[in-house]
């Protein structure tokens, strides 16, 4: 290989064995719209060069891709002037909140808006295919905003003249009002809403069981008592707001198939001799299922240890 170090050529062979662990494709916009279309790199929180260059590289040496449509989603908000922060604002725990609900461009809730934001976005990306839903909008009530932070960005008290005057945040006195600033059918919204406080009031999330599951209470309020759990609460005190959620990432989670000894595989199931690979830049060992946060750091240590054993001669058995 032949790359440059204080601008001049430098070559670097190696004896054993390469290890590629090169990261992702979730900057590079023109393989998001080859492999997961409707997905956009400005709503990821993907490392800037994050950009595939091995992916394409392994492909071209005839290395086998899988699991290229997915993603790990972490859903975000994207808002006017905050186009400068590292990080994306996400909004996990925004909608798991209590006050708060999580609707459609037809005014309809569609998911459980608490738990795994791996689930969260693939729902999301799957609704948008027969209902328009990306974006979809948070929409929250005046205790909502008397309470918490939203969307890791500060009080209402201290930031929302400036999230109105951006055009984020979206406010209203009624439920009908805010319908049509956000472009949705008010008789939907109000409906929805209304179907929402019945199920606050009634002790059970009818639709999706929402605060059921543990990981729902922990994105909710654990002192809140005014519903049947911590992530239930009415959405009933004006003036009303919304803002808009798009299906982000924290990365992509295909690449290059590789056998149990982290090899890199061709396209018939051969082995690419001294070619290893970890991490996202290999199609994830656990398949289409992402169980939780830490799934790709750690096969991405697990295998890159079983390469180095297996490139060195030492094998991976057990004693």
């Amino acid at each position: 290989m032949v790359t440059v170090r204080d601008g001049r050529p430098w070559r670097v062979g190696a004896r054993l064995g390469i290890l590629m662990n090169a990261g992702g494709f979730s900057m590079n916009q023109a393989m998001r719209d080859r492999y997961m279309p409707g997905t956009q790199s400005k709503w990821s929180n993907g490392i800037e060069t994050d950009t595939g260059d091995m992916h394409r590289e392994l492909e071209r040496q005839g290395a086998r891709l899988a699991q290229m449509d997915q993603m790990v989603g972490f859903q975000m908000t994207e808002a006017p002037g905050w186009d400068t922060d590292y990080v994306k604002p996400g909004t996990q725990s925004t909608t798991a909140k209590p006050h708060a609900i999580q609707v459609d461009q037809s005014g309809v809730r569609y998911m459980n808006e608490g738990g795994s934001y791996e689930e969260f976005c693939e729902t999301m990306l799957v609704r948008n295919h027969t209902v328009p839903a990306i974006p979809s909008w948070a929409i929250l009530d005046q205790q909502y905003m008397d309470k918490y932070a939203v969307a890791g960005k500060g009080m209402a008290k201290k930031n929302m003249d400036k999230w109105l005057a951006s055009g984020w945040m979206r406010r209203a006195d009624d439920v009908r009002a805010l319908a049509e600033q956000i472009g949705v059918p008010a008789d939907a919204l109000e409906g929805t809403v209304s179907r929402w406080n019945g199920f606050v009031r009634g002790g059970r999330d009818e639709d999706f069981q929402r605060g059921e599951r543990a990981y729902d209470n922990f994105l909710g309020d654990p002192f809140f008592t005014d519903g049947p759990n911590k992530s239930m609460g009415t959405i009933e005190k004006g003036p009303f707001y919304a803002f808009p959620v798009y299906p982000g990432d924290v990365g992509t989670y295909g690449g290059v198939v590789c056998d149990c000894d982290s090899r890199v595989l061709r396209e018939d199931g051969s082995v690419i001799e001294g070619l290893y690979a970890c991490g996202v830049t290999t199609a994830s060992p656990m398949g289409r299922v992402y169980p939780g946060a830490g799934a790709s750091v750690g096969p991405s240590m697990t295998f890159g240890w079983i390469a180095a054993k297996h490139a060195a001669g030492l094998g991976n058995q057990m004693p």
